[in-house]
């Protein structure tokens, strides 16, 4: 198999930007990668707080679920393989083409 020209590796990795950028924030690594950050998720403690104390003590295990779920920040890197492979953390998101004879 072949490496996939620049300018069509340049096309695949616009395509994988505009498709990963609906999740969070791009931020450009190199030639043929970049790093997608996907803000977490906020638990308002201080509302919560005053739940708990209103409904004394009835609203902890609503905030104790809340804090459970909730998610941290996560970072992801997307990258363009030589043959035009779309890498997302190490895994394919998205084989190259198949080989033409």
């Amino acid at each position: 198999m072949l490496p996939m020209p620049d300018p069509e590796r340049q096309r695949r990795l616009q395509q994988a930007m505009t498709t990963f950028s609906v999740q969070g924030q791009i931020t450009p690594l190199g030639p043929y990668q970049f790093q997608l950050h996907i803000p977490g998720s906020q638990v308002p403690h201080v509302l919560y707080l005053l739940l708990s104390v209103l409904t004394l003590g009835l609203w902890l295990p609503v905030w104790l679920f809340h804090v459970m779920i909730a998610k941290g920040d996560r970072l992801h890197v997307i990258a363009v393989d030589e043959y035009g492979g779309v890498w997302h953390d190490r895994t394919v998101w998205w084989p190259p083409p198949a080989v033409r004879p």
